[in-house]
């Protein structure tokens, strides 16, 4: 198969990302490092379907197929990486840190969230809270406080606390983080 001179320099800029990205210890790091070869084999087909008898990769085959590549390879590590655990606790507590995050900028009452993960018994969702907490992934706010007062309007000592996705979560708007979380 022959390949243009424009499509080796493509596949060469490819290539020098993908090393980038492996050197920058990044999690996907040895996945990129095969994003060349699986670009290539991408473009091949493309030139492949243009000229079956004698396929010629052209500079338009290889930024195409090095673009489905990178498209391809962020999706991954966007959307499906970070949900790979390795082992059941994780895969719960990442279950719990998603319906957090699907809440988005209002956050999620506790009760609301206790009615989303029922599949977990209190105690641990409560023990898997404060991993999320202390790894700095949520944030929980007693909604009661205000200036270090706890409202009584719903019988006394009663805590409403509320969770958010360390990047939906607004100081100015929600209040001060809890210094009790998961009461």
């Amino acid at each position: 198969v022959l390949y243009s001179e424009e499509a080796k320099a493509v596949f060469k800029e490819m290539d020098s990302i993908s090393i980038d990205k492996y050197n920058s210890s990044c999690r996907m790091g040895p996945v990129w490092m095969k994003s060349v070869e699986k670009a290539k084999r991408i473009s091949l087909i493309l030139a492949s379907s243009e000229n079956p008898n004698s396929p010629f990769v052209s500079k338009e085959n290889a930024a195409y197929a090095c673009r489905l590549m990178n498209f391809l390879l962020n999706a991954f590590n966007d959307k499906v990486l970070g949900r790979i655990a390795s082992n059941d606790e994780e895969s719960k507590k990442q279950h719990i840190l998603l319906k957090i995050l699907d809440a988005g900028p209002d956050g999620i009452r506790k009760s609301e969230l206790t009615k989303k993960t029922q599949w977990v018994t209190k105690v641990g969702r409560d023990h898997m809270l404060a991993d999320l907490i202390q790894g700095e992934f949520i944030v929980v706010v007693d909604t009661n406080k205000r200036n270090g007062i706890v409202s009584t309007q719903r019988g006394r000592g009663y805590t409403k606390l509320r969770y958010w996705a360390v990047e939906h979560y607004n100081h100015e708007i929600h209040g001060a983080k809890s210094a009790t979380p998961t009461e």
